[in-house]
């Protein structure tokens, strides 16, 4: 295959500032998401580099190696449905939005990096004007079946004037977990603005530095995720393209979002900063998002992880038994690289079919189906997918009781759980 072309800037992707440090750097990975059978002509086991950074200025996080991203994303393999809850997420957030902005019929919305057009759907089903933007082909084609409109596209002003030209201006503007994944931060929310009349609003739905950070959920770091978002580095980001945070949730998705409210700041009737807006700000002072002495911590408590895990799979292997993985996805790629987990693990299940008879991205780990663990007997199960250990213990118990299977769960602290 065409080798993926790299960057590295060398500027904050939101406030320009060259004043930037590097927090961790993790193991070099492939694409995390690039799960592909043994002799697909798209598989690689090039790494490219993990480095975590912060800006001295307005504290944002972020990568600054940076894929191409028309190669990355021409073809993504990550499906809305197959995220565990995210269905049901989206159908309590089409109904709640529904009712909080008063949507009516005749209204339009426009989901920025609309995936499988599982979000859509929803506000189609409420009878709903809706059209997605999605620059990955097999995506769009999901969405195509589904009867959404769609603009193969990334948001650019080509796509935006599309769309005004052919369906008008949005009442609502969504765009769930993509806002991390642009390089180009400020035209994407430039493009955002141009989108929006002065009665649209813009919710998105990021992952949550702060949860990422207190929770140690240093797995969410992979190449596609170039920006790690907290209210203190999004507020003047945005307002500086005339966009107001007037209201933010935190919510359970992904290990941690925030789902944050943005109007023009000319809108029609312009809205103050709710309770909310202040309170998440308090939250990230407290814990120390703004000091780089935080990332510093995180850093060392994730390399104390590593090393108690490493531990723990060694004595399971002197003593000649097999570790399975449970959970492949983007970030179990991170996961096995930095925590150096290829020569423990003897293959990984995964629930998604798609995933069956892939390898995981630069290993030759083989996932496959979780009934291949039915006549294992005497192994250690290692939960890959952490984030979700309590329904992958509770929905695989009946095939785990009776084989003797000690479930290791790595993070956020080390737990070895036997079941007889």
């Amino acid at each position: 295959m065409t080798p993926l072309l790299l960057h590295r800037r060398d500027t904050c992707r939101l406030c320009g500032s060259r004043r930037l440090i590097t927090i961790i750097e993790l193991a070099p990975t492939p694409p995390a998401e690039w799960y592909f059978p043994p002799d697909a002509e798209t598989s690689t086991k090039e790494t490219f580099p993990l480095e975590l950074s912060y800006c001295q200025d307005c504290s944002h996080v972020q990568l600054l190696h940076v894929l191409d991203p028309v190669q990355l994303f021409a073809n993504y393999f990550y499906e809305s449905n197959t995220s565990p809850g995210l269905d049901q997420h989206f159908t309590e957030s089409a109904h709640y939005l529904t009712g909080l902005l008063g949507l009516k019929s005749n209204d339009l919305i426009v989901d920025i990096g609309s995936n499988d057009g599982l979000l859509l759907s929803k506000f189609d089903m409420k009878g709903l004007r809706v059209v997605g933007i999605e620059p990955s082909y097999n995506l769009a084609e999901k969405c195509r079946q589904k009867n959404i409109p769609i603009v193969h596209d990334f948001l650019s002003n080509q796509s935006v004037n599309e769309i005004i030209k052919n369906f008008g201006y949005p009442r609502l503007i969504t765009a769930n977990n993509v806002f991390a994944h642009n390089d180009d931060l400020l035209g994407m929310a430039q493009n955002v603005r141009k989108l929006m009349s002065r009665d649209s609003v813009f919710v998105f739905e990021v992952s949550s530095l702060l949860a990422m950070i207190s929770g140690k959920v240093f797995d969410w770091i992979y190449h596609e995720h170039l920006s790690y978002h907290s209210l203190t580095s999004l507020i003047p980001f945005l307002k500086s393209v005339g966009l107001v945070v007037w209201m933010v949730q935190n919510i359970d998705t992904k290990g941690g979002s925030l789902r944050v409210f943005t109007s023009r700041d000319d809108c029609v009737t312009p809205k103050d900063p709710l309770l909310s807006v202040v309170s998440q700000l308090q939250r990230e002072k407290a814990n120390g998002l703004h000091e780089f002495s935080r990332y510093v911590s995180f850093a060392d408590e994730i390399e104390r992880s590593r090393h108690e895990v490493r531990l723990e799979l060694s004595k399971a292997k002197d003593r000649g038994r097999k570790i399975i993985g449970y959970g492949a996805s983007a970030t179990t790629t991170t996961l096995i690289h930095h925590f150096g987990l290829i020569d423990f693990l003897d293959f990984l299940v995964d629930d998604n079919p798609n995933r069956w008879g892939c390898l995981v991205p630069g290993t030759s780990l083989e996932v496959k189906s979780p009934s291949s663990l039915a006549n294992l007997v005497e192994y250690d199960l290692l939960v890959t997918a952490w984030r979700f250990k309590n329904s992958i213990i509770s929905g695989n118990l009946n095939t785990l009781r009776g084989n003797k299977v000690r479930v290791i769960v790595p993070l956020p602290s080390l737990e070895v759980l036997t079941i007889l």
